[in-house]
C-alpha cells in the first residue's frame, strides 16, 4: 500500500513510518525542513516537501496514494484557531470527501456517519 503520511518526523509520525515500512509499504512523508528531508530520506521515505497551510501540496502528497494518515500539528494556536486548519478540515473535504458532522470523528463513527 502506498501511504501518505503528514507528521512523518513528529514523535508519533517517526515511529509509524518504520512500521509501515517494516510491512512493506510504500511511504511518502510530509516535510517542511532540510531537516526533515534528510530524516526521511534516511528512513526510506519519499520526501514530499510541503506545509500544512498550503492545501494544493497537501493534494499533490496525498495523489496516487492509497491512504492519508494525517499525524501534523500546526503548533501556532492563534493562528491556528482564528484561520483554521487546512490539515484538518478543509484538506480534509476536499481530498477525501469526508465531511464531519456531529460532535467530533469517534462520535461521527459510532454512528457511522463517515
Amino acid at each position: 500500500m502506498r501511504v501518505f503520511v503528514t507528521g512523518a518526523t513528529g514523535f508519533i509520525g517517526t515511529e509509524l513510518v518504520k512500521e509501515l515500512i517494516a510491512a512493506g509499504h510504500q511511504v511518502r512523508g510530509l516535510t517542511r525542513s532540510d531537516a526533515g528531508v534528510e530524516q526521511l530520506k534516511a528512513a526510506g521515505v519519499e520526501v514530499h516537501r510541503g506545509d500544512l497551510q498550503d492545501l494544493d501540496s497537501l493534494c499533490r502528497g496525498a495523489t496516487g496514494m492509497d491512504a492519508a494518515v494525517n499525524l501534523a500539528f500546526n503548533h501556532d494556536f492563534p493562528s491556528s484557531h482564528r484561520t483554521g486548519s487546512p490539515a484538518s478540515s478543509e484538506w480534509t473535504r476536499k481530498t477525501l470527501g469526508w465531511e464531519p458532522t456531529g460532535p467530533g470523528l469517534i462520535e461521527d463513527l459510532k454512528n457511522m456517519k463517515y
